[in-house]
């Protein structure tokens, strides 16, 4: 299943605040398939995506890194009342036709 989600993407710095990277980003999410998620990081395989965007800039390809958070600025979980959030949990890469790529992984109730 796919879902395009309207989302921020943020940099935790080591005194806890954090840091908007990308202010606003259409990203597609791609849930994984079973058998592809099995054993991913130990998350459920059920909350692994496959991320896709054209909307964030490629210039510089250290803008988006592993463990960023993508943060959904229109729909909140309904566990928390708060923005949905996944962490990028690859090495992004950003690719000469314009798009990223990247796997995240979204943690029950966060």
């Amino acid at each position: 299943m796919s879902e395009d989600v309207q989302a921020k993407i943020v940099r935790l710095n080591p005194n806890q605040t954090q840091t908007t990277i990308v202010a606003s980003a259409l990203i597609q999410l791609d849930k994984r398939e079973m058998p592809e998620a099995g054993g991913f990081d130990g998350a459920e395989p059920h909350f692994i995506y496959d991320a896709y965007s054209t909307q964030i800039p490629i210039s510089n390809p250290q803008l988006i890194l592993q463990d960023d958070l993508i943060v959904d600025l229109v729909l909140n979980d309904p566990n928390t009342s708060k923005p949905r959030q996944w962490r990028i949990k690859n090495d992004p890469e950003a690719f000469q036709d314009w798009h990223w790529e990247f796997q995240a992984v979204r943690y029950r109730g966060a």
